[in-house]
């Protein structure tokens, strides 16, 4: 295992690849040897809350002392990712190594990407560990009235984001202000030959005084020079993310802003392209679903032995106990599980045949169980507003040949949404969420003082889009309950 400490204008300096490395910001270097971070498994066990997840990999808020950082984790490194990385001219890396490069090379020339403090690999994991955005002192303790808020928030033009925990202080920003920040700061970025396909609403953090703070690098590419054709792609995802009482004017007034930093005179065909490229962005059901999202939806996981065991908050460490585990994981048993809640709904199952997982792996894809699949739908249902029951717990563990896996969600569903049964199938469909094809016996529904919600997540699975079959399966189920 190779330990080095570089400096971050270094970019692209050769690091040795054994089985664990770890790369130290030389800036906080002594901050992890305080806390003991010396090797990349010191930082792949840092305890902390899971605020943020994807197949395979993770997003967790960590505390170091008095200041907060976010550690993104990749749980297996995939080939495919790798190659991915090698095509986009970073070399055979993982997604984590990737964007460490991004950000080092934004910090080098002093543009708007949150501040690297390590990043490295172990036993076929990697990791990222960032600064949380909109600190003057890492060694000073965070407060919401020092943290930066999201520009969803922040712009005046921009509603509320629902992924960061620290906001400051509520209320708009004149649009001439953040808008006009934003708009430099993305121009510096394309002179800069820096490509940012995923420019988000969701991803851009403000802080009082206009300094703006971009997240999620991961799919950047860094170029000698950006085509005016990935300017458009990146400006129009910003635009077609931001709500629809924005306007048209204002985003014009952005637009033009950007545009006038880049030097172009003539900017109304520029932008009239965008806008429109824009509105045909709005019509994928992915960005139709980011608009969707509920502001205050606080997924918050602590993860407990790896991926072993993810519960909320409330009860994760009464969970920590090994025998309990073997409880989670064991579907032979019948009662529910000591310390899940009364009333909770828990499903676990043995896999003893793991040609799921080889094929899964032969495509470069992280396997999931059919728990982890509905612990998933499950979280959606909530983060989309949907009124359903929500997430206790899940985990995924393999030994050997053999794999298990649990998912435990509230037994009643949860929710002050007053909808109609039809208004509940047409926001479920709106949410890429589908019934499945179900025994007459099921109870996909219910409708509690008058509110229509789902009773049975397992009903339903998501779908990347709507087919008329999905839609004439819900029918049948509106006919047969309004019969």
């Amino acid at each position: 295992m190779s330990v080095k400490s570089i400096s971050p204008l270094q970019i692209g300096s050769h690091v040795p690849r054994t089985n664990g490395w770890l790369i130290v910001n030389p800036d906080y270097q002594e901050l992890l040897a305080l806390h003991h971070l010396a090797t990349p498994q010191d930082v792949l066990s840092l305890p902390g809350v899971v605020v943020n997840g994807h197949v395979g990999r993770n997003v967790s808020r960590v505390e170091l002392g008095g200041m907060t950082a976010y550690l993104k984790r990749e749980h297996q490194v995939q080939f495919r990712s790798r190659w991915k990385n090698f095509l986009a001219g970073f070399g055979f890396v993982s997604m984590s190594e990737r964007e460490a490069r991004v950000l080092r090379f934004l910090e080098e020339r002093e543009l708007c990407g949150p501040e690297w403090m390590a990043y490295g690999e172990w036993g076929g994991q990697a990791f990222l560990l960032v600064r949380e955005a909109g600190t003057e002192d890492h060694r000073a303790e965070l407060s919401e009235e020092a943290s930066r808020a999201p520009l969803r928030k922040r712009w005046g033009w921009l509603s509320d984001s629902r992924n960061n925990p620290h906001r400051l202080r509520s209320g708009a920003l004149e649009f001439s202000g953040d808008s006009r920040a934003l708009a430099i700061a993305i121009a510096r970025l394309h002179q800069a030959g820096v490509d940012q396909p995923d420019l988000y609403a969701k991803h851009i953090l403000a802080d009082a005084t206009g300094n703006i703070t971009i997240l999620d690098w991961q799919q950047a590419r860094l170029l000698k020079a950006t085509m005016p054709i990935q300017r458009v792609r990146s400006l129009a995802a910003l635009c077609a993310t931001t709500p629809d009482e924005i306007g048209r004017t204002n985003r014009f007034r952005f637009l033009k802003a950007y545009l006038a930093e880049c030097g172009q005179r003539e900017w109304k065909p520029l932008a009239r392209q965008i806008l429109a490229e824009a509105t045909k962005l709005r019509k994928r059901p992915g960005i139709r679903r980011q608009l969707g999202q509920q502001a205050d939806a606080k997924q918050l996981l602590v993860r407990i032995q790896g991926e072993t065991v993810c519960a909320v908050p409330a009860i994760a460490d009464d969970l920590r106990n090994d025998v309990i585990i073997r409880q989670l994981h064991d579907a032979t048993r019948t009662a529910l599980p000591a310390m899940l809640p009364a009333g909770t709904c828990w499903k676990a199952n043995e896999y003893r045949r793991p040609w799921g997982r080889c094929w899964a792996a032969l495509r470069g894809k992280s396997w999931r169980s059919d728990e982890l699949k509905l612990a998933r739908l499950v979280m959606h249902l909530e983060r989309y507003g949907v009124p359903a029951p929500k997430i206790v717990a899940y985990g995924q563990r393999t030994t050997g040949m053999n794999a298990t896996a649990f998912v435990a969600y509230e037994g009643s569903p949860t929710g002050d949404i007053v909808m109609t049964l039809p208004e509940l199938v047409r926001k479920l469909h709106a949410v890429g969420v589908a019934l499945r094809e179900l025994p007459v016996s099921a109870k996909p529904f219910a409708i509690i003082d008058g509110r229509a919600v789902v009773n049975d997540p397992a009903c339903f699975e998501l779908v990347k889009k709507l087919s008329w079959r999905h839609v004439e399966r819900a029918n049948r189920w509106l006919g047969a309950a309004a019969g």
